[in-house]
């Protein structure tokens, strides 16, 4: 590239900087590099290919270059933001970015870049793009290939498929824009982006008076023939085929809908067009669905992980392939494969540390917003251990004026075709102290093929006092991504086939740490000298955990009270521990045979189900996750409403999907048993999770509703008998249950409070959702009423309600030890209340 060509008064920043410092600089073109020096010129800063595809602009105020070689020579690739500090400075920097589109390298060299920018002026020759070169605004900031291959791909009719068969996203849209007519009806909508046009046909089915359909790609036709098909709403859909950067719209519009997400949120940069919309063609003060998003950053821990990347470059080390030494390449492919972000499921118990969390309200964010987003870190670490970089999700608020719904891609919950995203750090930092401080950046730089680079910054304290503090740092191509969920859906795909399970498979930890035998472990000198008891159910771990799935919770209770009454070491009194549905199984233990010896005298529960699990996940509408067994994920969509709720029927009026996480023989088996009715009496008697499920079928939809629960207290064969529910249950029956747990010294409800097992999570402190709204214990009739000696409890001083940090039974031994065994199980040594203590590990 011939000539120099130098641009003044530029202010940059390195994107991954901390702070907000800008340099002056100066930006000079010299033959095939791109320079960036001081402001006098004196020294070169950093160092670039001249090529469109290094130097790009973001909006009119702010262009990015991407360097080759970074500050002081250090050989780093990184990013600059630029800003023009002047008209004079905008004019040179627009002219330096035209030089650069029509340069040789812009058109593979051959000087066909002018051939292929009049070409791409008309339609695609086969319609399945509306791409034009250099018309709108989206034309000056995208490039041009980019967005060829973006509209191509969404004109397909199988990956709109895809979409639409995601549930939870169809679903929540469905139900967001139906229950709020009040927005819609007689009102125009436009919808940017509408791909099949199925929010169109939403709005439409709301009230709509007319609703604008905006696509640029090929799929305008079908979003057409779909409408058409579609008689009495379809009518009042009018497609039109273009980007919203370029349609004439004969009016200003009452709401605008879209589903401009990406991976990350904004990957594809389409909520830069859903803004743009908002500016010039929404009524001031028009609704948005959605109005908000908010970007979740957290720690993660998964050596498996890091290995599985790091041994991908495990190839070039071969010193003879084909009788060539490949160990050369070996370390930049290792580099290229970290700086890839990796899209796939998260399980849940590897983060490690709270949220930063980063939101953006698309009815104020401008697009300046969306061109550098920098979200803060400060994240405490549960436990100490190894931090292998972030994880990062979001979620989706819908305002609406009658009802409100999130839509979330957050671990834990049902999936979505989005996934999570992880950030791996090649160098991983140690956490050295349980709750120590993880601080740093996660900052998205936008770039012209409609994604973002990502910078990650970590530091924790040094590993010895006084010693360094330790630094990691990566840089990730969000538009490059390693799909890794593929190989979870071949899982998945394998398991609904029926293939075996390996017999060397290790039991999954959110299996085993919920209902079967613990690890005898001392708590430190807490517990030392001190009994411990661990209750299992079943012979072995394997029938110890198919018995937290399968089997009868009332003969189970009945054969630990024997049990018990067999242990010499218990028979001056005991502590004791239930974990998760352990919980209110002790509790059982203690309304029925209480009496009978030996006493407990102090009952802990750690996230326990105290009023069951039911349809609704508290406070969120967005979801209703019912008897979802940990890492059994069952979800269905409810055609009749709407609502999305585990589907324990697969009846015709429901579509079911459902995700195997583990591919365990055991969530297969009972997904099939739950199919026949959660109150069924063969499953009442044979399955666990459906002896506390707290619900009625919806007849005639075959969906699940919880503000009624006749059903729930004529056949629920254990939770409504042990809550005092259940009309059937004897008045002296009642009054024994009643003043069995009243009469202990001591009830301890611990909630986590990340709690996405557990719904609602406040079951775990017998708090309960009516259908309409949740109700803490001291407002239910199970507290009012005193059915089962809460109240006494209550007002004697003997409840505790405390929190765990985390998700749910996510805990450090650690804190255990702290929070737990010193607090309410350690016996003072001259106490004569008990002659030992124990913990329950159910």
């Amino acid at each position: 590239m011939a000539g120099v060509q130098v641009v003044r008064q530029v202010a940059a920043r390195e994107v991954t900087s901390d702070g907000d410092d800008w340099q002056d600089v100066a930006v000079q073109l010299s033959r095939d590099r791109l320079l960036l020096l001081s402001s006098q010129g004196e020294a070169v800063l950093a160092v670039s290919e001249a090529g469109p595809q290094q130097l790009w602009r973001v909006s009119p105020s702010l262009y990015l270059l991407r360097v080759t070689q970074g500050p002081q020579g250090s050989g780093q690739a990184t990013a600059f933001a630029l800003r023009p500090l002047g008209a004079e400075a905008s004019v040179g920097l627009q002219q330096l970015l035209d030089q650069l589109a029509s340069s040789p390298s812009a058109s593979g060299g051959d000087g066909s870049g002018a051939a292929a920018a009049v070409a791409a002026t008309g339609q695609h020759a086969n319609d399945s793009t509306a791409v034009q070169a250099g018309s709108s605004y989206f034309d000056r900031k995208i490039d041009r290939s980019s967005a060829e291959t973006y509209f191509h791909y969404y004109g397909m009719l199988q990956h709109q498929q895809n979409m639409l068969q995601d549930y939870i996203r169809t679903g929540t849209y469905y139900a967001a824009i139906t229950e709020n007519p009040q927005d819609f009806e007689g009102k125009a909508v436009m919808d940017v982006g509408c791909g099949s046009g199925i929010l169109s046909l939403f709005a439409a089915q709301a009230g709509a008076r007319v609703v604008y359909a905006v696509e640029a790609s090929g799929m305008a036709r079908y979003a057409a023939q779909l409408a058409a098909a579609n008689p009495g709403i379809g009518d009042r859909i009018k497609v039109l085929h273009g980007k919203v950067e370029e349609v004439d719209v004969p009016e200003k519009v009452d709401v605008l809908v879209s589903e401009p997400m990406g991976t990350l949120l904004v990957n594809e940069r389409m909520i830069e067009s859903y803004i743009y919309a908002r500016d010039h063609h929404l009524k001031p003060g028009g609704k948005m669905y959605p109005r908000l998003g908010r970007i979740h950053v957290a720690a993660f821990s998964d050596p498996l992980l890091h290995s599985e990347i790091a041994a991908k470059a495990g190839f070039w080390q071969q010193p003879s392939f084909y009788g060539v030494d490949l160990t050369a390449l070996q370390e930049p492919a290792a580099r290229g494969y970290f700086a890839q972000v990796v899209v796939d499921q998260i399980p849940s118990n590897v983060l490690v540390s709270n949220c930063a969390t980063h939101v953006l309200d698309f009815t104020t964010c401008t697009e300046q917003d969306l061109t550098l987003i920098e979200v803060p870190l400060s994240l405490q670490v549960a436990a100490a251990g190894t931090v292998h970089g972030v994880a990062a999700w979001f979620d989706v608020l819908f305002d609406g004026s009658q009802s409100q719904r999130w839509l979330s891609t957050a671990p834990g919950l049902p999936i979505t075709h989005w996934f999570q995203l992880r950030c791996v750090l090649e160098r991983p930092l140690v956490a050295p102290t349980p709750g120590c401080t993880l601080s740093g950046s996660l900052r998205l730089a936008a770039h012209a093929r409609q994604s973002y680079d990502v910078f990650v910054t970590l530091r924790a304290p040094p590993l010895e006092p006084g010693g360094d503090a330790q630094e990691s740092s990566g840089k990730f191509d969000l538009k490059e991504p390693y799909y890794r969920q593929l190989t979870q859906w071949y899982t998945a795909a394998a398991a609904v086939a029926g293939a075996a399970m390996p017999q060397e498979a290790a039991l999954p930890a959110a299996l085993a740490g919920s209902q079967q035998q613990q690890p005898q472990q001392q708590q430190g000198g807490a517990v030392l000298g001190v009994f411990v008891h661990s209750i299992a159910t079943g012979d072995g771990e394997r029938g110890d955990v198919a018995s937290t799935f399968y089997g009868d919770v009332n003969i189970q209770v009945a054969k630990v009270c024997l049990e018990l009454r067999e242990i010499p070491e218990l028979q001056g009194g005991f502590v004791a521990v239930g974990f998760s549905q352990g919980g209110q199984f002790l509790r059982a233990v203690v309304e029925r045979c209480q009496h009978l010896g030996p006493r407990m005298h102090t009952l802990v529960t750690m996230g326990a189900q105290h009023q069951g699990k039911q349809p609704l996940l508290a406070g969120i509408r967005t979801t209703y996750r019912v008897m979802n067994v940990p890492s059994c994920w069952m979800v269905s969509y409810c055609r009749n409403g709407g609502v999305q709720v585990l589907g324990v029927m697969n009846v015709p009026s429901c579509w079911m999907v459902s995700y195997n996480q583990t591919s365990s023989f055991y969530c297969r088996w009972m997904r099939r048993l739950l199919e026949l009715g959660a109150y069924n009496a063969w499953v009442q008697s044979h399955v666990v999770q459906a002896q506390y499920f707290k619900a009625r079928r919806r007849r005639g939809l075959g969906c699940w509703d919880p503000y009624k629960l006749d059903l729930y207290l004529q056949r629920n064969t254990f939770l409504a008998d042990i809550n005092n529910e259940a009309p059937a249950t004897p008045q002296l029956r009642r009054q024994l249950h009643r003043n069995n747990l009243a009469s202990l010294r001591r009830l301890v409800l611990f909630a986590f409070d990340n709690d996405v097992t557990v719904v609602p999570a406040e079951s775990a402190h017998f708090g309960y959702y009516d259908g309409k709204r949740l109700l803490a214990m001291e407002e239910t009739a199970l507290y009012q009423e005193d059915w089962i000696g809460l109240r006494q409890l209550q007002e004697g001083g003997r409840l505790v309600r405390a929190h765990c940090p985390g998700f749910h039974m996510q805990f450090t031994l650690d804190w255990f030890e702290e929070h737990v065994v010193r607090k309410y199980l350690v016996v003072p040594a001259n106490s004569t209340d008990s002659a030992a203590a124990g913990t329950g590990a159910w």
